[in-house]
């Protein structure tokens, strides 16, 4: 019940927010900067829809900031159970992994006796390498295909993302970065 309530109050304050800035916004298109005086009109329109924006987002973070707090509580009620269940399943691949690797080891070996002439028959060979296969219902082996990183130090510079923190810091510090400038840029603010 208090969240149809919550949301008729903010569908109440978005209305009359939308309300107040559409004169804003007329006046806004209306206006031709011309010279400073047009400028400073057209500049304290803005600032003037900014405020109501500014209120809009003051609103909105009433309204959402207890829901990300029962999110934030939910997360940490289930995380221990969930990682619980990713642990166990992790070991359990591993110990997947670990029995498929002795089946291949025993496999080979039936292999290697039979090219050694220990083992006889070839019937004899496949009916052990059968016998020795991994059937389960819930779980299958499969290969798949994964990056694995070796020395990072080789890796070609077309494959590394640029650390642009640290690039500006640099900057900031008189440095410079081959391939990087630090400019100034005209930007407006109201």
């Amino acid at each position: 019940m208090k969240e149809v309530k919550t949301n008729v109050d903010a569908a109440i304050v978005l209305a009359a927010l939308q309300d107040q800035a559409k004169p804003i916004l007329k006046q806004l298109a209306k206006v031709n900067i011309s010279d400073n005086t047009t400028l400073e009109l057209k500049a304290s329109k803005v600032a003037a829809l900014k405020a109501l924006g500014k209120l809009a987002e003051t609103k909105k973070a009433s309204l959402i900031d207890p829901l990300k707090q029962v999110i934030k509580d939910i997360n940490a009620l289930f995380a221990p159970f969930e990682t619980l269940v990713e642990e166990a399943e992790k070991n359990a691949k591993e110990d997947i992994l670990a029995y498929d690797k002795k089946v291949e080891t025993a496999k080979a070996k039936v292999q290697t006796n039979l090219a050694q002439g220990k083992i006889k028959k070839l019937s004899t060979a496949t009916s052990k390498v059968a016998a020795l296969e991994i059937v389960s219902a819930s779980s299958s082996l499969r290969n798949k295909w994964v990056l694995e990183e070796i020395d990072a130090n080789v890796t070609p510079v077309e494959y590394m993302v640029p650390d642009r923190a640290k690039i500006l810091k640099a900057f900031k510090d008189g440095k410079k970065v081959l391939g990087w400038r630090y400019v100034q840029k005209k930007i407006v603010a109201i």
